[in-house]
């Protein structure tokens, strides 16, 4: 579907997904609208930090950035080592010569990627049209957020004088199907756990991560914290256009990876494509299925074998990874989507499709 420069693209979701669709398409000599629900881009989040993965679609995400002419206004960080902590065995450093993430904050403050995409939008002539809950129908791009929970995050945010570090807990007595993080960066702090709805049968498990972490690191959380949540969708077969030629992006379209929950990179890589095929009339189905759905099928295969591994086995696989001069190198290599990959996918995708 491509679109006239003579009347306005709607886009629905001023998210990461949404925010850039709008500055792709005012490059390209368009005049975007977008839609977001709250009073400002970022007013959902908490000034958690997130990060942008460099094993999947980029070496390096910020460069991609700089390529596509966003500029990086917003505060980040490149991080090339954290520690693994477990219940039953020693915690494990890995370490690697270049980053295994770009962290970023999440929010309205200034230097938080949410709000610079913003000023960048607006300062370009993107409209953007603040508290309005718009329903599809007149839309040309859906960027939302998911509406299927499939996977949970609880976790705070605080202040603290410590040092940079970055943590990862992998201890079966907190979660069996995802994991717990805690990121500590320039005074900020994100102590969050990911986890699919059969991991919270008693409905405390931040509560178990908190207590990990004063009691194996002994951190002190402070009792002033900021308290957040959100969910998100595990459904690689939410469609990617729908009948009326609407682009789906970002989480609406289900892009991202399966394994670890990252979405970003996938957020950016997906409106750049939508873009593409509005102005260039280059094909979205075909360009998604060469760059991004590999990627994403062999995520979802990982995160199937991932939840059968017990923590024996996860210590195993991380202790690889400690010993390895290049553990990026292997990291990527696990993301290739290869035949036996490409067989299971078929395997789990029907049994996903007959639930």
């Amino acid at each position: 579907m491509k679109v006239s420069k003579h009347s306005p693209i709607k886009i629905l979701g001023g998210g990461i997904a949404g925010l850039t669709a709008g500055i792709f398409l005012k490059q390209a000599g368009y005049d975007p609208i977008i839609y977001e629900k709250n009073i400002q881009c970022g007013a959902g989040r908490h000034g958690d930090i997130e990060g942008l993965e460099t094993w999947n679609f980029n070496a390096n995400p910020i460069e991609f950035l700089n390529q596509l002419n966003i500029p990086l206004d917003f505060h980040y960080r490149a991080e090339t080592h954290f520690k693994i902590h477990f219940d039953q065995f020693p915690s494990i450093q890995i370490s690697s010569p270049s980053p295994f993430f770009y962290f970023l904050k999440r929010g309205d403050s200034k230097g938080d990627i949410d709000r610079e995409l913003q000023t960048l939008a607006l300062s370009m002539g993107c409209e953007i049209r603040f508290g309005f809950a718009s329903k599809k129908d007149n839309m040309a791009i859906i960027a939302t957020g998911a509406k299927k929970a499939r996977a949970y995050i609880q976790g705070i945010t605080f202040k603290t004088d410590l040092p940079d570090q970055t943590h990862l807990f992998l201890n079966n007595s907190l979660t069996k199907t995802g994991y717990g993080y805690l990121i500590i960066w320039n005074g900020n702090a994100t102590l969050s756990v990911a986890y699919k709805k059969e991991d919270d049968k008693d409905k405390n498990i931040l509560d178990k991560l908190i207590e990990i972490c004063q009691n194996n690191l002994e951190i002190k959380i402070p009792e002033e914290n900021q308290k957040f949540g959100s969910y998100g969708s595990f459904d690689i077969n939410q469609p990617k256009i729908d009948k009326s030629g609407k682009l789906y992006i970002g989480e609406a379209g289900g892009f991202q990876d399966y394994l670890f929950g990252f979405g970003m990179n996938s957020a950016i890589q997906s409106a750049y494509f939508a873009i593409k095929s509005l102005v260039s009339s280059q094909n979205f189905i075909k360009n998604i299925d060469n760059n991004i759905m590999p990627h994403m099928k062999a995520s979802l295969v990982n995160r199937y074998f991932y939840e059968k591994l017990n923590e024996k086995n996860k210590y195993k696989i991380c202790k690889i990874l400690s010993e390895s001069k290049d553990p990026l190198t292997i990291l990527k290599k696990r993301s290739n989507y290869s035949l036996k990959k490409k067989l299971m996918f078929k395997l789990l995708n029907r049994k996903l499709k007959s639930l």
